[in-house]
């Protein structure tokens, strides 16, 4: 094997009874707790071996193959240090840095959001129904077990790796369950601050339909009208998508114009995959640095992606209050706008 790896993460017989299924559906039934990325980010890595193999995701099983899932060697990074927002016997949040993913893709990666959250409250990097201190070691850090056990945690939502924000987890299964509920309740609501392209003069709703694009699993699309005039700032977001289109519906209120990008605040409901990155792109104000959806050829206007999660709000499941729990805008992203002119703090 040319893939460096430093141990197993999962290895045993494959039932007859999976003959005929896709490997990467079995994956997804043998570990539920895996999201449909983690585990076809074992596949991209060359992880998964049937019969000592390297084996495909869309690969039919015969079985009683032997099937294993190798664990990538990797330097271990420290884990950040958070600031808490907000703490309570349910569930903990804090503001995520910029440049960090919120949780491991797999086995083995650290340095993530939900390992300085783990720091805070050991209860955050729970597996199955047992959360806990169980598989923390003295220092604080996660162990390979219980790393393997959940890679997801607690965590009730994620922001992109560039985005950063209000990040929130439960500390337990059953309290995620409930706070997963609360941000489906109409009443609750996510508010970003985000710099765009372009000066943005009224208040408005966007209600394109989200997809992911075809070919492309890291993108997504508008689903435009027929005949609806694209403007030059969508090129990156227009195109065609797999699946069925997402309902979404974004609120956009400028707050700071300067000469060529404005200040917005968007406020989502149930957000999906991108939905504000791709919303203010079809409205022909694509995010200052957005990498994936700014068309070539623009100016960054800024570091990094403009995308701050600036506050969630939800029924607390405990009390059935409303919490408003806000982060202050990002530091970097408040500099970038005062040189750029704009007067806004925050």
């Amino acid at each position: 094997m040319d893939k460096a790896t430093d141990g197993v993460t999962l290895s045993r017989v494959l039932e007859t009874d999976f003959c005929g299924q896709r490997l990467d559906g079995v994956l997804r039934l043998l570990r539920p707790d895996w999201s449909r990325s983690i585990v076809q980010g074992f596949f991209t890595d060359g992880l998964v071996l049937l019969n000592g193999r390297p084996a495909r995701a869309a690969q039919r099983l015969r079985g009683g193959e032997r099937l294993e899932i190798l664990h990538a060697a990797t330097s271990a990074i420290s884990p950040p240090h958070l600031s808490v927002l907000y703490e309570d016997a349910v569930l903990l949040a804090v503001d995520k840095p910029s440049g960090i993913p919120s949780h491991p893709l797999r086995a083995g990666e650290t340095g993530t959001a939900l390992d300085g959250m783990a720091l805070l409250s050991p209860a955050v990097f729970f597996y199955g129904e047992q959360s806990s201190g169980q598989g923390m070691g003295a220092g604080g850090e996660v162990s390979v077990e219980a790393r393997q056990r959940s890679l997801e945690g607690g965590l009730v939502h994620r922001l992109d790796n560039d985005t950063s924000g209000v990040l929130v987890a439960a500390k337990s299964e059953a309290d995620r369950q409930a706070l997963r509920a609360a941000l489906e309740d109409p009443a609750a609501y996510k508010e970003y601050l985000a710099i765009v392209h372009g000066q943005l003069e009224n208040e408005c709703d966007i209600g394109f339909p989200v997809a992911h694009a075809a070919g492309d699993a890291r993108r997504s699309v508008a689903v435009f009208p027929q005949g609806w005039p694209i403007p030059p700032g969508a090129a990156r977001v227009r195109g065609r998508f797999r699946g069925r289109p997402r309902s979404a519906l974004s609120h956009v209120v400028p707050l700071e114009c300067v000469a060529d990008c404005t200040l917005v605040r968007v406020r989502v409901h149930k957000a999906v995959t991108h939905q504000v990155r791709v919303h203010t792109a079809a409205l022909g104000h694509p995010i200052a640095g957005d990498p994936r959806y700014l068309p070539a050829g623009w100016p960054a206007h800024a570091p990094r992606l403009a995308l701050h999660a600036s506050l969630i709000a939800f029924r607390h499941p405990g009390s059935g209050e409303m919490l408003h729990i806000a982060a202050p805008w990002a530091p970097d992203l408040a500099q970038a706008w005062r040189e750029m002119g704009g007067r806004f703090s925050g």
